[in-house]
């Protein structure tokens, strides 16, 4: 369930981020490091449910996975 957390996280922190208005957000970029420890297949599968949660059901997450 880290997985979880992380995607409440990014998406509040992406809320912050110069007073963005939650219907402007169409999708989040993240880059994570392949030792950061972070289940890629899990953040995505929990993405849109807490997107959901968030009352932003639209909004796509796109992952770049950085080499170490």
């Amino acid at each position: 369930m880290h997985e979880f957390s992380l995607c409440e996280g990014i998406i509040r922190e992406s809320l912050r981020q110069k007073s963005i208005l939650p219907e402007d957000i169409a999708s989040i970029n993240v880059a994570i490091g392949e030792l950061a420890g972070v289940d890629i297949d899990s953040l995505q599968f929990w993405f849109p449910i807490v997107a959901n949660k968030l009352q932003l059901p639209d909004v796509k997450l796109n992952v770049d996975i950085v080499q170490a």
